[in-house]
């Protein structure tokens, strides 16, 4: 059984994912692209969440499996790539189709 704090852990990791797929789309009328991709990071965002959620679940109170270690250390290796790579993209589409001062 997961601790309190584990399960509060959790719960607030799939609050922010939400809240990271939905926020970029308040840039849609500047750009749609960059919303889009922001939503993207978002989404990784989520899924690895989710997929961390399901490894715990399948792991089990016992010692963690040498299996369970590299899966989490891969999917923490590619949730950040994943996510920081779409914001980043989403910061250059902004910046890239910005408006030019006059």
């Amino acid at each position: 059984m997961a601790s309190a704090i584990e399960i509060v852990e959790r719960a607030t990791d799939v609050l922010a994912g939400l809240a990271f797929v939905g926020a970029p789309f308040l840039l849609w009328a500047r750009s749609r692209r960059a919303a889009i991709l922001g939503a993207c990071g978002g989404a990784a965002q989520l899924f690895t969440v989710l997929v961390f959620i399901a490894i715990d679940l399948a792991s089990g109170d016992g010692p963690t499996m040498p299996l369970a270690r590299v899966a989490n250390i891969g999917l923490a290796v590619f949730g950040n790539l994943a996510f920081y790579g779409c914001l980043g993209a989403m910061v250059l589409v902004l910046a890239r189709e910005a408006p030019e001062a006059r």
